[in-house]
């Protein structure tokens, strides 16, 4: 790649989340570290659903040579199979109606070796996916990861499994599996080609999500590669550039097929467009479509549309590599009514390290007695390059088609550099500012304070590392934004303390009438007498907002090292002994008439663009405070960090630390959000 996305710079469009700040599970592990099958979380049988001898199955110590990065941790399944013998390691229900992509690594002692990853769809369809190396030598004496995709729909979850089957008729066999990983692709995602082609390479960056729409930026230069069209609508094979022959490699007598008009109905967009090609079967017939041979090192989504007029057939979507592993991934329907009278998509995968592959699609009559007629079109292959993030809308291989199904990742590079982001709280008057957050770059720093006067508790300096960017609030939080918040969720935390203390002298906003309101030019000063509990509760709100944050407050260190933006020094403006500076940096007791606070953002900000970090109001922490004098209290008391503005300059300092209680609130204590910048790694 041209760059690298391993510690990404976040714009306001993008952001990487992590699988804690999804809201539920999206990805799942098998990684055998128990001794049993039910410690393991999976279902032991023989291959072929039990019509094969059961192969023997435990679990420890597994080779750790001849592998690929993440691949085996020394720990796994280990399969020992005579001859003839055979086993399928079934996983748990994952119940979920997402798309998914399912990896295993394997190895075996020999070639003779029938290996197959399959995913069993749970709702009333029964979709099921299979991937299957057809050259034994693949895994032989070295761990190749194996990948296949499960493609809903589905309204059950589904179940992943793998089947291990000696094919020698003398040897026995020996096989070693660690970590199934079943990772959902989640709606609204683009995910990098590195992680959906599904082999030995494991992508930094595995997905991100837009909060804006990204219409308006994307150019010419970024727009979609077309997919490659098997064209139905000629009335040639040779202008169709496909091929036919009997179902099952012409074991099946050959059904009918003619390229015409097929029925317009439009079960979904861009299902047909009134050409495609009419297959007539009679009973026990069957045909296979042979698309060209694409030459391609990456893998594919492969699609069709299909309709039939009655439930009596079978349609396998597949691909065959053409390269030395010949690999065969196929999907099909067991709900023959499925296509029955309305076009639906199949979809399947093509994703083994491969030089082409030829995709297929097969239907047969499966009746006794019914002639079968099916209606194809579209007959489509999208290449998923590396260098490209993919929308889920476009994985998931159902009938809903993205806007943009893709985009480059000099897109990305190019807009994932800006350094702000806007949250839009709804109802904010018009005098209010909107919610900026800045990004903070991850890097290393020297926390506390070397100088005097200090404090106590500012020592000893220590080198603290901050391993991820993350956002944090440009200003601090406002009358008229907490005032929105409490505007939706009311005044009382789910511990039953407030989150805003009314009656105290100097608070700004007020219940009228049922509708919190700001006093005439309060909007855009920081809140104050806010519990901590009202600024972790504002932070979690700001996430239902934008689903794709996890807001929160900022840690201690996060806050000294945001404060600091790359400074040693007193302050983050300088050394500033005669505090010549600090006036235009910081509101304390000198500048603000010791009074009252002061509208955000009315001084210089420091390096990093962060408006009143020194001086205007303390800000709450996440931290609990630790300090010999509180000891046994340290968990009723939160970290304040920044001064205020009735503070001495001394307490402006970026070192400077306190503590307050967590149930109390301040006529000098408010606070700024946090979000993390979130990476998944699948």
């Amino acid at each position: 790649m041209p760059y690298t996305l391993r510690f990404v710079s976040i714009s306001f469009l993008l952001l990487l989340s992590a699988l804690m700040g999804l809201g539920q599970e999206t990805s799942f592990r098998i990684d055998f570290s128990g001794d049993t099958a039910e410690e393991n979380d999976v279902t032991i049988m023989g291959a072929g659903f039990d019509t094969l001898p059961a192969a023997d199955v435990s679990f420890g110590v597994i080779p750790t040579d001849n592998t690929f990065e993440l691949a085996p941790d020394g720990r796994g399944a280990i399969v020992t199979a005579d001859p003839g013998e055979g086993v399928m390691i079934v996983s748990s229900i994952i119940a979920s109606d997402k798309a998914a992509l399912i990896r295993g690594s394997v190895r075996t002692d020999t070639p003779h070796a029938s290996i197959y990853l399959a995913t069993i769809g749970q709702g009333e369809d029964v979709f099921v996916s299979t991937v299957t190396p057809c050259n034994g030598e693949f895994f032989t004496d070295q761990y190749h990861r194996l990948s296949s995709f499960f493609i809903p729909p589905s309204t059950n979850g589904f179940q992943a499994l793998i089947q291990i089957v000696n094919t020698s008729e003398t040897e026995s066999l020996t096989a070693y599996l660690d970590t199934i990983e079943i990772s959902l692709l989640e709606p609204g995602w683009f995910y990098n080609g590195e992680f959906i082609n599904g082999d030995e390479i494991n992508s930094e960056i595995t997905a991100l999500s837009f909060l804006n729409d990204i219409d308006s930026l994307l150019t010419s230069s970024d727009a979609d590669e077309a997919p490659l069209q098997i064209d139905l609508s000629k009335e040639s094979l040779e202008r169709s550039e496909i091929m036919l022959t009997g179902a099952g490699f012409d074991s099946i007598p050959q059904a009918r097929v003619f390229f015409t008009s097929i029925p317009t109905q439009e079960d979904f967009p861009n299902a047909t467009d009134g050409l495609g090609a009419a297959i007539i079967a009679a009973p026990g017939e069957g045909v296979i479509i042979w698309g060209p041979r694409i030459e391609t090192s990456y893998a594919a989504l492969i699609r069709c549309s299909i309709r039939s007029n009655n439930a009596a057939m079978s349609a396998i979507l597949a691909a065959l590599d053409e390269g030395p592993n010949a690999f065969v991934t196929t999907n099909t329907s067991f709900n023959k009514n499925y296509f029955l009278y309305q076009y639906k998509r199949l979809s399947t995968y093509f994703a083994p390290p491969s030089t082409g592959f030829q995709p297929l699609i097969q239907i047969m009559n499966i009746s006794e007695n019914e002639t079968l007629i099916a209606y194809l079109d579209n007959f489509e292959v999208f290449p998923l390059k590396t260098d490209r993030f993919y929308n889920e809308a476009l994985l998931d291989g159902d009938e809903t088609d993205p806007d943009w199904n893709s985009i480059s990742e000099e897109f990305v590079a190019q807009h994932i550099s800006s350094p702000t982001l806007t949250i839009d709280i709804p109802n904010l008057p018009d005098s209010a500012i909107p919610l900026e957050m800045t990004r903070i770059p991850h890097g290393t720093f020297l926390m506390g304070s070397r100088f005097q006067p200090g404090f106590a508790n500012e020592s000893p300096q220590h080198w603290e590392t901050i391993d991820n960017d993350f956002y944090l609030g440009t200003y601090e939080v406002t009358n008229a934004q907490f005032s929105a918040f409490l505007q939706a969720k009311g005044n009382l935390s789910p511990e039953g303390q407030p989150y805003l203390f009314t009656n105290m002298e100097r608070v700004k906003i007020q219940l009228t009438g049922g509708k919190w309101t700001v006093d005439a030019g309060y909007e855009n000063h920081p809140v104050i007498e806010v519990s901590w509990y009202g600024a972790r509760d504002f932070c979690v709100w700001i996430s239902e907002l934008a689903p794709s944050l996890q807001g929160r407050l900022p840690t201690e260190v996060e806050w000294e090292y945001a404060c600091r933006a790359g400074t040693e020094t007193r302050y983050y403006w300088g050394e500033d002994p005669d505090l010549s500076m600090i006036d235009h940096y910081a509101w304390y007791e000198d500048n603000s008439g010791a009074n009252d606070t002061i509208e955000v953002g009315r001084k210089q900000p420091n390096q990093w663009g962060l408006y009143d970090m020194s001086g205007n109001v303390w800000e709450w922490c996440i931290d609990s405070y630790r300090d010999k004098s509180i000891e046994e209290l340290e968990e009723v008391y939160k970290v304040i960090r920044g001064g205020g503005w009735d503070t001495d300059a001394l307490y402006c300092r970026s070192a400077v630390r306190n503590g307050y209680l967590i149930i109390n609130s301040s006529n000098d204590i408010g606070f700024r959000i946090t979000a993390s910048i979130k990476y998944l790694f699948l």
